[in-house]
C-alpha cells in the first residue's frame, strides 16, 4: 500500500488534525473500487478513483457530477497541471503543479444535509511536504465575473477546500457575491466597510477571507471582527495558496491586530 496515502503523511490542517485522517481514510485504497461513507454533513461522500465510471454512480449523486468534472475524470493530473501552466498567479501555478506532483488523485461526490440539501464534487489533490485540498473544476471555462482577478481564477478552478466536507476551511465557488454582512459580521475596518465587502472563504476556526469591489483582499476575524488587509487580490490569492504550498491552512493570525 502507499505509504503517502496511508501514514497519514500528508497534511490537511495546520490545528486539526481530525480533518486530515478523515480525507485520508476516503482516499487511501488505490485499488479498491467505489466506496462510500459518512460525511460531517450528515451525508455521504462517494469515492472514486482512476479505474471507477462515473456513469456507475447511483442516482442521489449524479447531479454533482458537472461536465468539467467528466472532462477531469480521464486524467485530472493532466487537467490540474494544464490549469497550472495557464495560471497567472504564481503562488496557485506551484502549487497546483505540487500537488498533482505524486500523481495521486481520488474524486470526491459530497452531499450533506445540514439544513436543506447541499453539495460538492471535486477531486482530492495532495503530496507529501504540502496541505492537500479538494479542487473543483471550473463551472465555466469563461466566468463573467466584474473583478477581472476572480474572472480568471474561476477560469481555473471553483471550490477549493483544505478541511472536511461540511466544515470550515476553504474558498467559495463561482457565484453571486456574499455580502460579508449576510454571514453575520460587521467589519471594524475602514478599508473593508460592511456594505462594498464581500466573503471569499473561510479558515478552518471560522474566520473569513474577504474582498472589497475595488479589488482588495484580506482576512476577517470572527472574534473582533478586525480585518486585515492582505493587498491587492492578486496578492491575496498568491497568500493563500503560499500558505497551502508551505503546509499550512491559511488562517487569520492575531498577531496582526
Amino acid at each position: 500500500m502507499d505509504t503517502l496515502w496511508s501514514s497519514g503523511k500528508i497534511r490537511l490542517g495546520k490545528t486539526h488534525i481530525v480533518p486530515s485522517k478523515a480525507l485520508l481514510q476516503a482516499t487511501r485504497y488505490a485499488d479498491q473500487a467505489m466506496n462510500t461513507r459518512e460525511n460531517m454533513g450528515g451525508g455521504l461522500t462517494i469515492v472514486l478513483a482512476a479505474n471507477d465510471k462515473l456513469d456507475d454512480v447511483p442516482d442521489s449523486h449524479k447531479d454533482i457530477i458537472t461536465p468539467e468534472i467528466r472532462r477531469a475524470f480521464d486524467d485530472p493530473i493532466d487537467y490540474f497541471r494544464a490549469a497550472a501552466d495557464r495560471c497567472k498567479f504564481p503562488r496557485m501555478a506551484e502549487w497546483l503543479i505540487a500537488a498533482t506532483r505524486s500523481g495521486k488523485w481520488r474524486l470526491l461526490l459530497e452531499e450533506g444535509f445540514m439544513m436543506d440539501r447541499c453539495t460538492q464534487g471535486g477531486f482530492f489533490l495532495a503530496s507529501e511536504k504540502i496541505t492537500g485540498a479538494v479542487v473543483a473544476p471550473p463551472l465555466d471555462p469563461n466566468p463573467a465575473h466584474e473583478i477581472d482577478e476572480f474572472a480568471h481564477y474561476y477560469s481555473l478552478v471553483d471550490v477549493v477546500h483544505w478541511d472536511e466536507f461540511a466544515c470550515a476551511g476553504g474558498l467559495f465557488g463561482f457565484g453571486v457575491p456574499f455580502p460579508v454582512t449576510d454571514y453575520g459580521f460587521e467589519s471594524q475596518s475602514k478599508a473593508f466597510p460592511s456594505n462594498t465587502t464581500y466573503v471569499w472563504g473561510n479558515s478552518s476556526c471560522g474566520d473569513v477571507l474577504v474582498y472589497t469591489a475595488d479589488g482588495q483582499l484580506g482576512y476577517l476575524s470572527h472574534e473582533n471582527d478586525a480585518a486585515n488587509s492582505l493587498g491587492t487580490i492578486d496578492e491575496g490569492i498568491n497568500w493563500v495558496f503560499g500558505e497551502l504550498l508551505n503546509n499550512r491552512t491559511p488562517e487569520f493570525d492575531y498577531g496582526w491586530a
